[in-house]
This record gives structure tokens, sequence and C-alpha cells, in this order.
């Protein structure tokens, strides 16, 4: 423990010392800014307080006419939905505006990420768009130190992290499926599998075995689907049918046992994990071949791991992000259900990290970094897949930059936090395509 201790001080020392570095010679993030007193600077949430809103003319440039230096953190690299989200920022929003988006390697842990932007402040980033959650604290704190901006991509901070670094000053906010989207994700793709009349899944809980809580909260969600769906009230998990208890339940044991399925309406197997041997490959085969089995509930890419196993008949159900290999799958009638990310969908998140830039940070009204929920678009055929698959893509993304320019603050219009939380939470593919 005093090791971890050591090593983390020591890159809190190193962040600062290369910060300072970089403003000696006068290419650092941030030189326009006032210094903030040696990092982990609090912004006064007890008076609803929080930064003020800036003058029209204390609006900079940076992204119109001043390049912005955004590092990177990344976790994934090869995936189609990390080079999708990759293919959006550089290929398109890159040469939309005046940004320059630099790349972490893929990142294995905390010490990597750390490192990560190290090297980022070296390279004169003045900000940090993380895709990375090995140590979220971690990257804030040490982005802090920096006076460095920091956002979270699809995905929020837990509810005690947000409580404790939501008024730091550089710490800019996130965007994406909150923990109650999670679960009602997963609520609704077991939904829809029942009022089809099927009774028998196959439950993939994937990374619920690690305590990851957004795969937690998806399986939470397909068992209170089951629950719900028994009028009579026998059918129960672990005793309990309401949302807190389930996922009580799933920690407890960090996953699911299906003895503990109660009632006669519902019958369940379980496969978790991503061991990806022979004997994890087998267990898949052996339970989505049961007979009786009619749909695989996946809570991540579930079309991959079943499909090629799977009889005739068994459907197959996933969350991910909408990518060529996911419109095949449903094409080739692999794939059922689909509820997906869409690359554009990290486009705003850039918009709120230039505007901080820009010295008009998007805060709450008690002067605290924003959390935003959005969720995912659910497509059931090949069609729909397709649809959303043409709006994910560089030539015609669903958050063009006409659509972002109205939220980029300038000297003739300051966003306010109402309207940016409006625009992000107006998320459904029908609610984008109005805009334009």
């Amino acid at each position: 423990m005093m090791k971890k201790r050591l090593k983390k001080l020591l890159s809190m020392a190193m962040a600062v010392t290369m910060m300072a570095a970089v403003a000696l010679t006068g290419c650092g993030g941030n030189d326009q800014k006032e210094p903030n007193n040696g990092g982990n600077n609090v912004v006064d949430t007890e008076n609803g307080g929080g930064q003020d809103t800036p003058a029209p003319a204390d609006v900079d440039t940076y992204g119109i006419d001043k390049t912005a230096k955004i590092g990177v953190l990344v976790s994934d690299a090869s995936t189609a939905e990390a080079v999708g989200f990759r293919a959006y920022y550089e290929d398109y929003l890159a040469n939309q505006y005046d940004i320059e988006f630099i790349y972490s390697e893929e990142l294995a842990d905390a010490e990597g990420e750390i490192g990560a932007i190290e090297n980022f402040i070296s390279q004169g980033c003045n900000a940090v768009i993380s895709f990375s959650s090995f140590d979220r604290p971690g990257q804030i704190e040490t982005c802090d130190a920096a006076q460095l901006y920091y956002a979270v991509a699809t995905g929020v901070l837990t509810d005690e992290q947000y409580e404790t670094y939501k008024g730091y000053e550089y710490y800019v906010g996130s965007i994406g499926p909150s923990l109650q989207e999670e679960f009602d994700t997963g609520y609704a793709m077991a939904e829809h599998f029942i009022g089809k009349g099927d009774n028998n899944f196959l439950i993939f809980g994937g990374a619920a075995a690690y305590g990851t809580e957004m795969h937690i909260y998806r399986v939470a969600g397909m068992l209170a689907a089951m629950c719900a769906a028994d009028e009579s009230g026998a059918t129960t998990y672990d005793g309990v049918t309401d949302q807190d208890g389930i996922i009580g339940a799933i920690y407890s044991s960090m996953g699911v046992d299906p003895s503990k399925l109660s009632g006669d309406m519902f019958t369940i197997s379980y496969v978790q994990g991503y061991n990806m041997d022979d004997a994890w490959f087998g267990e898949i085969a052996e339970k989505v071949n049961t007979p009786g089995v009619q749909a695989v509930l996946a809570v991540g890419n579930g079309s991959d791991f079943f499909s090629a196993m799977a009889p005739e008949g068994v459907e197959i159900a996933s969350v991910d992000t909408f990518v060529e290999d996911y419109k095949t799958a449903m094409d080739n009638n692999q794939l059922h259900y689909m509820a997906g990310k869409f690359a554009p969908s990290n486009g705003p998140i850039v918009v709120a990290v230039l505007n901080a830039l820009n010295g008009a940070p998007i805060r709450t009204a008690d002067g605290s970094a924003f959390t935003i929920n959005q969720g995912y678009w659910v497509a059931t055929s090949a069609d729909e897949c397709a649809t959303y698959l043409e709006a994910g893509s560089v030539e015609s993304p669903a958050y063009t930059k006409d659509i972002l320019d109205k939220y980029v603050s300038t000297s003739e219009n300051v966003v306010s936090f109402d309207e940016f939380e409006a625009f992000v939470g107006a998320y459904s593919y029908e609610e984008i395509q109005a805009l334009k």
C-alpha cells in the first residue's frame, strides 16, 4: 500500500513538473488562464456559485481559429467500436474544427493511464477526453494538478466519485449512459422477447463477474423484467423483485445464480466473464444448445460469441455500438436485437471541452461539473441497423458541425447548462434528425 501511495505521489509530482516546463517554453495548455493555486481547486458549490458566466469579450477561440490539442485516453484501440469513435474524431471533427487529437496507446491499467496523461502534457495538450476507466479519480487528480481540462466520454463517474470531483475546476463533466439507463436497457431487451412469448433465456453477464457496474445493472434489468411480467408475483430473484434488491443480490455473488430465480414462468441459464479459453467456449456451446432455449440476452457483444454456436431458432440480443459487423450479423439472421451507441454521440463532449478551454465552461446551477445521460438506439431489424449505421458514418454523421456549432460558445452566444443538457438529452435518432 505504501509503495502504491508513493508511486501515485511521484506521478503527480512528475505531472506538475512537466507542466511547469511546458509553460516556461510557452507551448503548454491553458497558458491564457490564471493558475489554479496548486491544483485540486474546488469551485464553491455551497453558495450557488461556480464560475461566473464570462462577458462576451472574454470568450476565447480554441477550436475556431486557435488549435485545441486534446489527448484521448483509450483502453480499446482495435475493435470496430473504437475504430468508429476514432474516425469521427480524426476524420470528421478534426477537419471541421481547429482541433488536434492525440491518442494514447491501448491502455491496460491505471499506471498506463497516468503515463499517457504525462505524455499529453509533454506534447502541449490542453485537455484530455477519456474512454478508459481503470482509475478515473487518478486521471482527474493528475489533470487537475496540471491544469489540464478533463472529460469522460461514453460513460459516467460513480455517484461517490461525482460527489468528490464535481467541484474540481478542471473537471468538465461526463456524457454517457447513466446506471439507470443501463438498467432500463437490460429491462427493455428482456421485455422485447417476453412480449414475443419467449420464456427460456440464456443470459450472458460479461464483466458482471468482475464488478463492472454497467453490466450488473443491465443483467438486473433483464431479471426485473421477468419478475414484472409475472402478474402472480411468483417470479422473484433471490426473493426480491425490485431494482435495488436485484442489483444487491447480483453484487453479492458477482453474477447470476439461475437457481435463485423462483417461479415456473421463466427458465434461465447463465454464462459470465471473458475467459476466452476452450472451457469457456465449451460452456457457451453447451448452454446455447440446451433444448428449449429461445433467446440469448447479452450485456455486450453477444453475436460475436453465441451466433456461430446457436442452433436455428435461437435469437440473440446485444448491447454495443452500431458498426458494419452487426449489420452483417442482422443480415445473416445471427443478431436480432441491438441496443447500440453511435460514434457521433461523442461529439458533444468535445464541444464542452472547447467551451471550457475558451473560458465559458458548462456548469450546473450550483457550479458543478455536469453529468448528462445519453442512451442507446435500438434496432430489431437489418433495415433499422443500416439506418443507424449510416448515421454513425464520417460522411453523414448524426451530429454534424452545423448542429454542434449551436452549442460552441462564442462572443455572441454563451451556451448555458440548461441548453446543453436539453441538446444532449434529446439523443434519439428521430430527435437528432429533426435538428437537421
